[in-house]
């Protein structure tokens, strides 16, 4: 139950863009259950939304581990991987989030972009016409 309640606070600090104030929340959540992934999600989120490319990478990395078959952890895990220039490990999250959900549009725009990046235009076109 106390993770509802650190979660929903977050959540709404972030919709209000108070980030230092999401960040004590979610640390506070995650000292107490540890095991609950949307904090890492949120995490993650925050993360990114800063900047703060590898700690959201890593974040995403603990959800992934609480919950394998979290779509939209492997693309943001991917998002992030591409805004730091890894585009083929980016490639390889966004192609596990579309294996989860096929129907991703933008897994697969994702994904598209990493392959213009990485000058593979034939692959980019696939990925582009499931967009």
């Amino acid at each position: 139950q106390n993770h509802n309640f650190y979660f929903s606070n977050a959540l709404d600090l972030q919709m209000s863009g108070k980030s230092e104030e999401v960040a004590a929340y979610l640390e506070f959540g995650i000292q107490h259950d540890s095991l609950f992934p949307p904090y890492h999600t949120l995490s993650g989120d925050q993360f990114f939304q800063l900047d703060q490319y590898q700690e959201s990478i890593e974040s995403f990395e603990l959800t992934l581990l609480l919950n394998p078959r979290n779509s939209r952890a492997y693309l943001c895990k991917g998002s992030a991987l591409a805004s730091l220039e890894q585009y083929q490990k980016a490639i390889g999250c966004f192609t596990q989030a579309i294996e989860l959900d096929p129907q991703d549009a933008e897994a697969h725009l994702n994904r598209a972009i990493a392959f213009v990046n990485l000058k593979q235009p034939e692959k980019a076109i696939q990925g582009f016409d499931k967009a």
